[in-house]
């Protein structure tokens, strides 16, 4: 019999691949990996842009949102931009 391995998921990893599945559906990108780490770029933009306004809202004293309502998203969409770009040139 095989033995069975265990994997670590990425907290996030089925949010992440749910709204990427989504935005591949609805753009109909012709090259699927590029879309995917442009998408993933956009995402990350948006969410250090955020931390930025947070760390501002916060010197200023102002409310602000929570950060971690997306859950580990963030997290693994971060991972899947730094893996991308260390090896998108070998692909």
């Amino acid at each position: 019999m095989g033995s069975l391995i265990k994997i670590a998921v990425p907290n996030g990893i089925d949010t992440a691949m749910e709204n990427l599945t989504k935005a591949i559906l609805e753009e109909q990108p012709p090259d699927i990996y590029k879309f995917a780490y442009q998408y993933f770029q956009k995402k990350l933009q948006l969410r250090l842009e955020a931390e930025i306004m947070n760390t501002s809202d916060e010197q200023s004293n102002s409310p602000t949102k929570d950060s971690t309502a997306a859950g580990g998203e963030n997290e693994f969409i971060e991972k899947v931009c730094q893996e991308y770009a260390e090896t998108k040139d070998s692909l």
